[in-house]
Formats: C-alpha cells, structure tokens, sequence
C-alpha cells in the first residue's frame, strides 16, 4: 500500500488550509482528516479542544470504515489526544491508493502478438551477425523459432562446423542441404570453418569446395585431426579446386598434403590476403607459385610445417606486412635456409621449436622490417652487426637461445627494445642506442656497455 501525506501548517498558510478542508470530504471516500487547535493549557490531558472527524465511505465494501459512526468518542481518550497534542496545529491528509497496472502499449508499427520479440524486428544483416557467433547446429536450431529466425537461417553467409565430426551419412547430408541453399539462392558466403577426424571420408572435396568457390567464399577454414605413427605424420588430401578461389581473401589449412593442380601446377588466388598454414606437408614448389599468383598477400602463417628444406620469397610481394614461421623439431624439420626479400615486410618471426637446423637467414632487404624475433637460430657476431646497418626502421628486437652469438654490438638510432634470453655464450654486450626505451636479458656471464 502506498501512502502520500501532505502536511499543512495553519500558520503558514490559513487559506489553503481553509480550503483544503472543504475538500476533503468530496470525492475521496478514503480520508481521514484531522485539525488541533493549541489549548492554553498545553500540558492539560482533559482538554476537549481536538476534534477528529471520520467521513463514512459510501460506496466501498469496507465494513470497517463504515461502523465508525461513535468513533469521536472512542477517540477522545487520554493517550489519543496526547498524540494529536503533539502535532500542533498541523493538517494530516491521507490518501491511500490502489496499485494499477501500466500499460506501454505496442511498439509503433508492430501488433500486440509480435510487440515483445522486439529481436526478431531487427533487420536481417543483425541477426546475421548474432547467429555469426554460433557454431552451425545451434543457429540451426534458432529457425524453429519464427519464420523471420528460419530466413535468417537460410540465408545465413556465415557457417562454422568447428568442431571435430566423425564422417555419417546425416552429416553428409546437412551438409549438401545446406550449401545447396546457399547455391540455390545466391548467397555471397563470408565464413566457412569445418574440422573433420583424420579418418572422415572426405568426399566433400570437389563437391562442397566447388559449392563454396560458386558462392564466392571470403574465408575459409578446414582442419582435419593430424596423427603421429611410426615416426610420420599423417596428413590429409587437399581438393584441389581450393587453388581456383578468385573471392577468397582469407585461407586457413591444417593437418593437409598440400599439392599443387597435376594439370598445369598453378593456382589462382589473387585476392587472398592471409595465409595461414599448420601441421602441412609442402615443398618449394607451392611457396614458388604462391610468390608469383597471390600478389595481395600482406600476412603469411607457417607453423609445424614439413617437406621444406628452404623459404624463399623473393619481390614479388609487394603487400606482404607480417611473416611468422614455427620450425618442426628434428628429425621432422629439413629447413636450413630463410631467404625473404620484402620490401614492406613489419614484422618477422622465426621460431624452431628446439634446437634446429636453420643456419642461414637473409632478410637484409627488408628495410621495412620493425619487429624481428628469432629463437633457436644461430646467427653469428657480423651477421647481428651487417642486420642492423642495413636495416635502419628496426625498432624492436628479439634473440631467444642463441648458441653461436659471442658478443653482441648494436648501433641503431631508432631501436626501442631489446630481448635477450638464454645465449648462453655470449659474453659481451655493447650498444649505442640513444633510443633504447627497453633492455631485458637473463644472462649471468656478459657485460653491458651503454654507448
């Protein structure tokens, strides 16, 4: 029960006093209105110069109010008027009111059936986005929920299987239904990501890859679970009709055999820009026809790759920004060589996992480069001082368990950090870099000279 007091002071305001005593009586059968008025003799129980009025609801139910007719007696005992006593000449009005129920309405333009599910009113770009979140199944399941979630479902341009799935005949099918959709209907494809178990028949190759290439896939992400036996890996078969995806600007491969076409050996991925390559088995051949066909390239990924025995990339990439290599162990890892020529290279990471077999590194050329990490390569005394003559831009710098580096000399006008880890040999540092804003190394034999 709410409850609203209005107090009133007689001697502030007489008139409205007055008056509002005269309505209090009309029209609210729920009142009790109340005036003292000061005895001469305040501190005296028995005076009779309070009156409290009680008006009798008519209309309402309520027995209670409506037996109070000798409620002026009753109310005229000592401890009542002790309490009107103390309010001293004040006005009491109050209303009591009954809670009601708010009604907003419809939203404008929708009917009362509908106003609630205000998520399905929003233009299907945005429920394509939400449902981009999801893994396939569960936007899937959303269609059940209304005809406007089912179209957004079908004409969703973003799928992601990413999970493992042992092949079945059900998956098969979804699989064609749904693409076959996407097909029918013209959809541009922005996203596709499936991840098969090795042993998955993968029958999708031709069929769905082409279906993808039709709808003029962005981004494409396939991975199949790699196994270790016998001391080799087990790698899966790639389509080659991926190699023809004009649209495709991002490419994701792992756990792949990758090939180039038996036909003429080219391949056709001139808007790619992001290649990104783990667990795969490839040769020179395909880095060769990936320098001369992906001229948009700006960020090439190659982790735990094998079949390599050198990575070379010559100028024919004029967009590449961002190159990250991870080197298998041995004996899995053949790359001996690294040989990048970029002249708007930023950032280079060469990493082996352990100790490995990589002895020679040329990227002089790339005077661009800003941030260059190596780990577990071994670079001498005058490489680490003919790199930073020629590359003047660098900035950042990382050297992780290098085993041949004896004494470092660093002279650079805009190097700002500097890393230095386990070189267990070396024995001597000095640098002449006004710029240096950071210098971190955990090494206990060599001395530093701050030039």
């Amino acid at each position: 029960m709410d409850i609203e007091i209005e107090q009133i002071t007689s001697q502030e305001n007489p008139q409205k006093l007055q008056n509002n005593n005269k309505a209090i009586t009309k029209g609210n059968p729920h009142t009790v209105a109340g005036t003292t008025s000061e005895s001469p003799d305040s501190g005296n129980n028995n005076s009779s110069n309070s009156d409290v009025t009680f008006h009798k609801d008519q209309n309402d139910g309520d027995d209670g109010m409506d037996d109070c007719d000798d409620v002026s007696d009753t109310m005229r005992t000592p401890i009542l008027r002790k309490r009107l006593w103390k309010i001293k000449k004040t006005m009491l009005e109050v209303r009591v009111f009954k809670p009601q129920r708010i009604n907003l309405g419809p939203m404008e333009g929708s009917s009362d059936a509908t106003c609630g599910d205000r998520i399905s009113k929003l233009p299907e770009p945005i429920l394509h986005h939400i449902l981009s979140f999801l893994h396939a199944k569960h936007a899937a399941r959303m269609s059940t929920l209304s005809k406007v979630w089912d179209s957004a479902w079908n004409s969703l341009p973003y799928l992601d299987f990413g999970e493992i799935f042992w092949w079945s005949k059900d998956l098969n099918v979804v699989m064609d239904q749904t693409l076959a959709s996407r097909k029918k209907h013209k959809i541009s494809m922005q996203r596709f990501s499936l991840w098969l178990s090795y042993y998955a028949c993968l029958s999708y190759d031709d069929r769905w890859i082409k279906i993808l290439i039709a709808c003029n896939i962005k981004e494409l992400n396939l991975r199949v679970e790699t196994h270790y036996y016998r001391g080799n890996f087990l790698y899966g078969s790639l389509p080659v009709a991926i190699f023809a995806a004009k649209s495709l600007n991002v490419l994701s491969l792992h756990g792949f055999n990758i090939e180039l076409p038996a036909d003429d050996g080219t391949i056709n991925l001139s808007s790619l820009r992001e290649l990104h390559l783990s667990f795969v088995f490839l040769d020179e051949q395909f880095i060769k026809a990936m320098c001369t066909s992906c001229c948009n390239l700006e960020h090439l990924s190659l982790q735990y790759f094998n079949g390599l025995t050198s990575f070379q990339v010559g100028g024919t990439l004029p967009k590449l920004k961002m190159i990250n290599l991870v080197n298998l162990e041995p004996p899995d890892s053949l790359l001996q060589l690294v040989d990048i020529v970029a002249i708007n290279l930023k950032n280079l990471s060469i990493s082996n996992k352990f100790y490995g077999n990589i002895n020679v590194v040329r990227i002089t050329a790339c005077k661009a480069l800003k941030n260059l990490y190596l780990n577990c390569v071994d670079i001498t005394d005058n490489w680490l001082e003919e790199l930073f003559y020629s590359l003047k831009n660098l900035e950042k710098f990382d050297l992780i368990c290098c085993k041949a580096l004896k004494i470092m000399k660093i002279t650079s006008e805009r190097l700002k950090q500097l890393r230095v880890v386990d070189c267990h040999n070396l024995i001597a540092v000095e640098l002449d870099t006004p710029n240096l804003i950071k210098f971190h190394c955990f090494n206990e034999k060599f001395k530093v000279f701050l030039g």
